[in-house]
This record gives structure tokens, C-alpha cells and sequence, in this order.
């Protein structure tokens, strides 16, 4: 029995692809439109992030939905041999018609005809009458699925003569390679799988490496991020990723790795080597990327700033990717090419890691993210200061979010508002951080508000209502929540139209904690006391292991009855006295 037989084959369905979130499937559908040219936007990603993205927005923009569906269905024919999402286009194109169908009908109904209505619409949109004017090609399935299959067979024959002769290095490479092709089909867990099963054979740890990108890349693709975490803590923890300091610059390992930041295809003219260190670069920052993004979907903004900004792009990141679309459909051999180039890797190959998300993602991710969570100091030394080097570039990357970042550190709210409202749409699209969009703007709104109050004592409602572009009643609102969330020390006067910071008397504070402390202090001593009176009495009675302790001491053996402490330890004190004197 060959391996297409003995695996269980897994389709890509359309809930994989949605992200779980703070917010609802419906409250991420994107009304309006969308200021987005989405020929030359998905143009900058390859492989499967690229038809997933683009289902993703056919899920969510209904506007951009027909586009999106028939650049995917391009993408699928020429690139991958994933003939499962190929049906899955034409069956949601059906679905959309037979929903069209039945609401035209109305209390009509089929007349129990249903069968034939079916027939009737599937025969409709696989001739073309669909509003993507698609059209079925079952000759090119036919030819897919042979070729798939012919691929499949000769891997698996590869792979069990290599077990047979026990070759760990060609069990290794054998067992990628047709990862590698089970991901080109949309078939995750049998890519996962293979994936996986390459740990046993690994011999270094660029192999160990290897494996944990490959890893970490399916698993993102079957959104099981607590995997992608698991991965991403074992690779950081590798020395090569810890120390780098190494100048090797023949490493074939080293180049395969490179592939997975490009295209993965191999280079046709060796303009120079590309070393060691530039390598672990690219290692590191497809770390940090997936690090970002896992962070970023539990929702620990802050920690996933700290990945983003260890993103490293060369200057050639900052431009849109020449190899629009480059997947991994027939990839075949190319990384056993990539390794018998003998590492001499074109350095216009390095672009940004696309298998997941451009420069241009990243900065947006950073930027809202950081207003989101971090103060103006903050923001003046991880992100504009002269020492934060990726967090700079990553701006150049993406203009808008510099002038934002700009725009709310010089206290110019609303510009900075003004511009993530012109984008929101625009992240909105994105499949990683759609449902995080909502809270991220709400939190940046709020700190904003707080900051913008900050340094006055009363300020007047619809001078500030008018600074945030909203009005005087809605503002209320907002100031009302942050009140009483605590997040802001004021008083809403709406009879004047002003909202007054409450007057704190620092003195009455200091005043206050110091008596405090000086209770505390009295108990304590007190407690002190008593537990001496009770020794000298030999009034003590050793505690068990696990008894309760009472103000952190042993608890001494106190008479029935006695419930003042304070007069049984001048009691007891009084005794001893009478007793000296006797």
C-alpha cells in the first residue's frame, strides 16, 4: 500500500483560515471600500499564504470577493497541485447561487425539486455563469492528480529505500522533500507529519533548525499556534541562534534555510556567498515573525512588539517582491539544488519572509501594537530612538506608520487617529490580525484621551471632542468608561461643559501610609510581646507541620476565653513583676 492510500488526505476548509479573536465572525465583515489595488497587494506574498490571505478576503469583503476568488483560482492552476481548494472555490461560487436560487423563489419554494435545482446551478457555475466567470477545468484536475500521485509513489519508494539502507542524512532530506509536496496539496497534517518524523534523523543543529522552521510554518497554515510557540522556544534556545558568531560560510544546510525566506526556488547567477551570519539573520528573523504573530493571537500585545522589532529586512526587503506568487507547487528538488549550488545564494534572493507576512505587514502589526501598549518614553526609546535600527527600517518600509507613530508621540492625536481610521479597513483584510483590530484602536483611542488630559487641571469638553473628531455627547461616553475603569483621576461637569482632574492631596496620602505603617508596626511589636510573656510562662506548645501559624509564629498555647491580647500580655507581665518582688 502506497502513502497516498495509508495517509488520510486533509482539505484546507474556510473556518481554518479565520482567526480566532475578541470579536465575532460577522463584526469582521468590511463594509465600505477598500482603497486597495489586490492584484499588486497579494502579489507580495507566495506559496500557500498566498491563496489563503485571498480567501480570507473573500470571507470578509464582500466587495473584494469575486476578485479574490479568481486570483486564487490563477494562483491554484498555475503554482500548487491542491486540487482540494480548487473544488472549494467553485463549491462556494454554488453555494452563492443556490442561496440567490431559493431567495428568488420565496414562499414558492422547489416544489420538492431540490435535486434538480442543484444539478441545474452546479452545471451553470462549472460552464463559467458565475459572477468571477470561472470556468471548471476537469481536464487539468485529471492531470494534477496523476502527476500528484506519480510524485507521491516515487517519494515514498525514495524514502523506504533509504530506510532500508538506513541513511539518516537521505531519510532526512527524503522525509522534507515530501513534506514539502503534501504542503504544495493543501494536505497540512500529512505535511506536519513528515515534518515532524525529520527530528529522528537530524545530525546537527542546523538540521534541528531546518525541521523547527518547517515545523512552525505548517503549523501557522493550521493555525494550532500553541505549536508554533513550542517550536519557536526550542529553536531559540539552538546555539546557532544564540550564538552567532561564527564565520562559516560553507554551509549547505545554511542555504536551505535561506529558501524558506524567498521564493525557495534556486538562484540561475551566483553574484556572491552569502555567509553564515546572514543566514542565522534570516533564521532569526523568520523566528521573530512567527514569535510576533503567535504573541499577537493570544493577545500579549506588548511581548509581541519585542518579537516585531527583532525582524531584520535587507535593503531589498523594503521593495515589492520580484517573484510574485512563487510557491512551492512542483517544488520537486529544489532545495537538493539549493544545497548542491554549494551556498552560493544571490543576495537579491533574500527578501522579506513572505511565507508569512511583508515588511509592510510587520510595521503595522509593530505600530498598533506599540501606541496600544506603550507609553510616550517608551515609544521614544524602542521605537524612534537612534538605537532602535529594525524598528526604523521597518518605518521606512511603510510610511503611513511612521507619520503615525510620529503623529501620536508629538501629541497630534488627530492626525494619528485620522490615518489608522483611513487604514482600518485595510487591516481589517489582514487574515493575522483582523479580529485584534477593534480592541488594538479602541486601547490606542483611550490612551490617547488620557495623555491628551494628562497635563491640565480642567479642560473644556468640546474644544477636546472637537481635537478627536467626535461629539460632546459621545465623548462623555468614552470619559465616562475611563473613569470608571480607573484610568483616568477626573470629574465629567456637564452642566459647564468641562472635565475637572480630581484634586489629590499628596500630603494626606504620605500622612496616611505613615500611620498605617505605624499600626502595622504596633501590632507587630505587640504580638512580639505577647509571645515572650507566653515563653517566660512556658505557656508554649510546639505546632505540627501544617498547622496554621498565626502572624507568622508558632501558636502559643492562649487560655479559653482570652480574646484581648493586648490585656492578657500585661496581665501575664504583671505577674512576672509580682513574682520578682516576692
Amino acid at each position: 500500500m502506497n502513502m497516498v492510500e495509508s495517509m488520510q488526505v486533509d482539505n484546507i476548509s474556510l473556518d481554518d483560515i479565520q482567526m480566532s479573536g475578541a470579536e465575532s465572525f460577522e463584526q469582521n465583515i468590511v463594509i465600505g471600500d477598500v482603497p486597495i489595488d489586490l492584484k499588486f497587494y497579494i502579489n507580495n506574498y507566495q506559496g500557500n499564504i498566498y491563496y489563503l490571505r485571498l480567501f480570507y478576503i473573500a470571507n470578509h469583503v464582500p466587495r473584494l470577493k469575486y476578485e479574490a476568488l479568481k486570483l486564487a483560482h490563477d494562483f491554484i492552476k498555475q503554482k500548487t497541485l491542491n486540487i482540494d481548494v480548487y473544488k472549494q472555490i467553485f463549491e462556494m461560487l454554488i453555494a452563492e447561487k443556490l442561496n440567490e436560487c431559493t431567495s428568488k423563489l420565496g414562499k414558492e419554494g422547489t416544489n420538492g425539486d431540490e435535486a434538480a435545482l442543484n444539478e441545474a446551478v452546479c452545471t451553470e457555475v462549472y460552464n463559467g455563469g458565475n459572477p468571477a466567470g470561472l470556468v471548471y477545468d476537469q481536464a487539468w484536475m485529471e492531470t494534477t492528480r496523476r502527476k500528484y500521485t506519480v510524485q507521491i509513489e516515487q517519494l515514498d519508494t525514495d524514502l523506504k529505500n533509504f530506510k532500508a539502507n538506513a541513511i539518516k542524512e537521505s531519510i532526512r532530506r527524503a522525509s522534507d522533500e515530501l513534506g514539502e509536496l503534501y504542503l504544495s496539496n493543501g494536505q497540512l497534517n500529512n505535511a506536519y507529519r513528515c515534518f515532524t518524523r525529520s527530528r529522528d534523523y537530524c545530525t546537527s543543529p542546523y538540521q534541528e533548525l531546518m525541521m523547527c522552521l518547517n515545523v512552525i510554518k505548517v503549523a501557522i497554515f493550521q493555525n494550532t499556534w500553541s505549536c508554533v510557540n513550542a517550536n519557536v522556544n526550542k529553536a531559540e534556545y539552538l546555539p546557532e541562534i544564540r550564538d552567532s558568531g561564527s564565520t562559516d560560510l560553507t554551509s549547505p544546510n545554511m542555504a536551505s534555510l535561506i529558501s524558506l525566506a524567498g521564493n525557495g526556488s534556486a538562484p540561475t547567477e551566483a553574484k556572491a556567498p552569502v555567509g553564515f551570519k546572514v543566514a542565522v539573520a534570516v533564521a532569526k528573523t523568520l523566528l521573530a515573525v512567527a514569535g510576533g504573530l503567535c504573541e499577537l493571537y493570544f493577545g500579549r500585545y506588548r511581548s509581541a512588539v519585542s518579537y516585531f522589532l527583532q525582524v531584520q529586512f535587507t535593503s531589498s526587503s523594503t521593495r515589492q517582491s520580484k517573484y510574485p506568487g512563487g510557491g512551492r507547487a512542483a517544488s520537486g528538488n529544489r532545495r537538493f539544488q539549493l544545497a548542491a549550488d554549494r551556498h552560493q545564494v544571490n543576495p537579491d534572493h533574500l527578501e522579506p519572509p513572505v511565507i508569512y507576512a511583508t515588511s509592510t505587514d510587520i510595521a503595522f502589526y509593530m505600530t498598533i501594537c506599540s501606541l496600544a501598549t506603550m507609553d510616550r518614553s517608551e515609544l521614544s526609546t524602542q521605537i524612534l530612538g537612534p538605537s532602535s535600527v529594525n524598528a526604523r527600517m521597518l518605518l521606512e518600509a511603510e510610511p503611513t506608520c511612521r507619520e503615525v507613530i510620529h503623529a501620536f508621540h508629538s501629541a497630534d492625536y488627530s492626525t494619528c487617529l485620522a490615518k489608522l481610521a483611513q487604514v482600518e479597513n485595510q487591516l481589517r483584510m489582514d487574515m493575522f490580525v483582523s479580529n485584534h483590530v477593534g480592541p488594538l484602536l479602541q486601547e490606542i483611542r483611550s490612551r490617547a484621551l488620557c495623555q491628551y488630559f494628562s497635563p491640565y487641571q480642567t479642560a473644556s469638553l468640546d474644544r477636546m471632542a472637537g481635537s478627536f473628531g467626535t461629539t460632546r455627547v459621545a465623548l462623555e461616553a468614552e470619559l465616562a468608561q475611563l473613569i470608571q475603569k480607573g484610568a483616568m483621576n477626573a470629574r465629567i461637569d456637564s452642566h459647564r461643559g468641562l472635565l475637572k482632574a480630581l484634586s489629590v492631596d499628596q500630603r494626606s496620602i504620605c500622612f496616611a501610609q505613615a500611620l498605617k505603617a505605624a499600626d502595622d508596626y504596633c501590632r507587630r511589636t505587640q504580638t512580639l510581646l505577647l509571645r515572650l510573656a507566653l515563653a517566660r510562662q512556658r505557656l508554649i506548645v510546639q505546632s505540627d507541620r501544617g498547622q496554621a501559624q498565626m502572624d507568622g509564629y508558632d501558636r502559643c498555647a492562649i487560655p479559653d476565653g482570652i480574646v484581648d491580647y493586648e490585656s492578657y500580655s500585661r496581665t501575664l507581665n504583671n505577674q512576672e513583676k509580682t513574682n520578682m518582688v516576692s
